[in-house]
């Protein structure tokens, strides 16, 4: 083997190595940032219950954290009835009823959400609102697959011909179709922050 190449070789071995040793590092310090602070922060990656999650808000005076699934599931009708009321779409039905089930029940918090205008519902898991995902970033909204949000879009059901509601498209941006349309599905739950801690041995 000539010199060049054999010298090539072993500075590529090097950056290798200092590139694992940067993304070691920094998994170190934001570790002991967390243990440090007890918190977490927006944008944060967790792993509970075999999935990964990003953190999309913290209530620090209630030290719990939102997260959101990085992964889209069960592609879905919003409705079957041109409804655009959460509290009746098909995609709260499989949250309720089908998704819940591949959770540790017992440590989510429930959920009291403003979902559209006066409309409130209670849950233990359900996807997130309009206004959650606009203050996130393109990378956190993104995730390859088109997803529902909670939010109706214009006015409600029994007034139009076709019901609207919001959706994140596959590139992170915002927009509205019919709710007979077929999308994904992107869980979001809430911890408490001590809970989560704890199981990810910080």
């Amino acid at each position: 083997m000539n010199k060049d190449k054999k010298i090539k070789e072993v500075k590529n071995e090097m950056e290798n190595l200092k590139k694992d040793f940067d993304k070691n590092y920094l998994s170190l310090e934001t570790k002991l940032k967390k243990l440090e602070k007890g918190t977490y922060e927006v944008g944060d990656d967790v792993n509970w219950c075999n999935f990964d999650w990003i953190v999309i808000k913290t209530i620090e005076n209630e030290q719990k954290v939102v997260l959101m699934s990085k992964e889209v599931f069960e592609p879905i009708t919003y409705s079957d009835n041109n409804s655009n009321d959460y509290s009746k779409s098909n995609v709260k039905e499989y949250l309720e009823e089908c998704f819940i089930n591949k959770l540790d029940k017992s440590k989510l918090v429930k959920m009291r959400t403003n979902y559209d205008e006066d409309k409130y519902v209670d849950s233990l898991v359900r996807i997130p609102t309009l206004r959650e995902i606009e203050p996130l970033s393109i990378d956190q909204r993104e995730c390859g697959k088109t997803y529902w949000t909670m939010t109706s879009s214009y006015a409600s059901s029994a007034d139009c011909a076709y019901a609207f509601v919001f959706y994140v498209d596959a590139y992170g941006h915002l927009n509205n179709w019919s709710v007979d349309d077929t999308y994904g599905v992107r869980p979001v739950i809430t911890l408490r922050t001590s809970e989560l801690l704890q199981l990810q041995n910080l």
